[in-house]
């Protein structure tokens, strides 16, 4: 999960906790970043496609570890880099605060498990179809 871990954790844990989740891993790009001129959503979601290609999510580097007080239960709270095979990492919310108050949290799914879901939904030829005219289309930009 892609946050500002030591505000949401409560909540968190209680999504973990709900859906059976032992060790969820929370990481948190301000230690990267501070506070981006970007927009919060966009920096994670760059984050998220990293992990993807990749198969590290960042730990959280200006912390040795989370004050005594912070939630845990069901949580692994990244100070170190986890790594493991790309396509191990299936999903992640996006979470940003906003200036106000406002809050937004968003789930996206790589995109083996999009196709999937699309592949069970459409008929290999439509699925064919569609690709050969993005195809020309993309060409026909060119």
């Amino acid at each position: 999960m892609q946050s500002n871990p030591f505000n949401n954790l409560p909540k968190i844990n209680k999504i973990a906790k709900a859906f059976d989740i032992e060790s969820w891993p929370v990481t948190g790009l301000k230690s990267y970043l501070g506070h981006s001129m970007a927009v919060a959503a966009g920096d994670q979601l760059m984050s998220v496609l990293g992990t993807w290609s990749r198969g590290v999510i960042p730990g959280i580097h200006s912390v040795k570890e989370p004050a005594k007080d912070v939630y845990r239960d069901n949580l692994d709270i990244l100070t170190e880099n986890k790594v493991n095979e790309p396509s191990h990492f299936i999903g992640a919310f996006l979470n940003a605060k906003g200036f106000g108050g406002n809050n937004a949290s968003a789930f996206i799914v790589n995109n083996p498990t999009t196709l999937g879901i699309i592949e069970n939904k459409y008929s290999k030829i439509f699925l064919y179809a569609y690709s050969f005219i993005s195809f020309l289309i993309f060409l026909s930009t060119r």
